[in-house]
């Protein structure tokens, strides 16, 4: 039997055997009904998606969103959430980030997750992850209910205190993100690395009130 080189085995190994890694997939066809107003829709099916690390988030049937998880003075700095890309990773930031269920971190990093399964590009999916983490309610959550299976992450945590919003005017929010842009661009920022940064704003960000 001929040997294969080691050298070959580790280019496979640092590669991954078996193509690159995860972005995610949506176990579920999307399927909305306006309710009345183009802004709200309710979901006609349960809706699922697994993110990279295996968790399945659920947004039940019947659900209403409206994409408020992206407050509407920002849609013409970052984008409407319910055009192109964006709708699918949409629906489930705005059904968690409305419950509270899950700590604001992990609500927000799906939103980024799904958006990279949607085809959103990397650059614009940063900015967007961004964009919601720094000018967001931010939350934390205690421990899963022992019943809890934590695979499955429709199920009820407590939430541990109350979720802290950031108020920031629009002009702000756009010179914040107009940096973070430059910056993200300039550097390749990593996405743990964009998370940082969203949380503590520029050296020179202004805070108000």
């Amino acid at each position: 039997m001929k040997k294969i080189p080691f050298a070959i085995v580790l280019f496979f190994l640092s590669c991954g055997s078996f193509g690159s890694p995860s972005l995610g997939e949506y176990l579920d066809k999307l399927r909305l009904e306006d309710v009345g107003d183009g802004r709200k829709f309710k979901l006609l099916g349960e809706y699922k998606y697994k993110d990279p690390k295996g968790t399945i988030w659920v947004v039940p049937e019947g659900v209403i969103v409206d994409g408020a998880s992206i407050p509407e003075p920002f849609w013409s700095i970052v984008g409407s959430p319910w055009s192109g890309k964006y709708r699918n990773a949409s629906v489930i930031h705005d059904y968690f980030f409305d419950r509270k269920k899950y700590s604001s971190e992990s609500v927000h990093r799906v939103f980024y997750d799904a958006m990279l399964t949607s085809g959103v590009p990397i650059l614009k999916a940063k900015i967007m992850y961004f964009a919601v983490v720094r000018f967001n309610s931010r939350w934390e959550q205690s421990d899963f209910l022992p019943e809890c299976n934590t695979r499955w992450v429709n199920c009820y945590p407590v939430l541990a205190g109350e979720p802290i919003t950031v108020r920031i005017d629009v002009d702000f929010v756009k010179s914040e993100l107009e940096a973070a842009e430059a910056y993200i661009r300039a550097t390749n920022l990593p996405v743990e690395d964009v998370e940082t940064l969203a949380n503590i704003g520029f050296k020179n960000a202004r805070s108000r009130k």
